[in-house]
């Protein structure tokens, strides 16, 4: 090793950075979750897909490419985004297993 580090400062570092790295992933995840529980709650409030479409820069309303009507959403639209809802919370308690697993390595 010509750097003078030790083969365990080496790991430490790059389970640091790969801490860093999951824990900024838990941080998007977290942002998209609530986004799209944001979403639910005006789907559910009966906000039109136009008006949401006004509110929101960005989860389900901005990835759908749907008429920008002044139609109310649909049911299934509904069903769609609790399955996002429920992939992203799953990632999330995928993400806090490996950083825990990752802290207790160290």
């Amino acid at each position: 090793m010509s750097s003078g580090k030790t083969p365990e400062r080496t790991i430490t570092g790059k389970r640091l950075r790969e801490l860093q790295e999951k824990e900024g992933k838990l941080a998007e995840l977290q942002r998209q979750y609530d986004m799209e529980l944001e979403f639910v709650k005006l789907i559910r409030t009966g906000m039109s897909e136009k008006q949401i479409r006004q509110l929101s820069s960005g989860g389900s309303c901005a990835r759908r490419d749907r008429q920008a009507g002044g139609t109310p959403l649909m049911e299934d639209e509904m069903r769609s985004v609790e399955v996002v809802v429920e992939n992203i919370r799953r990632q999330m308690s995928q993400v806090k297993a490996e950083i825990e697993q990752l802290r207790s390595l160290s």
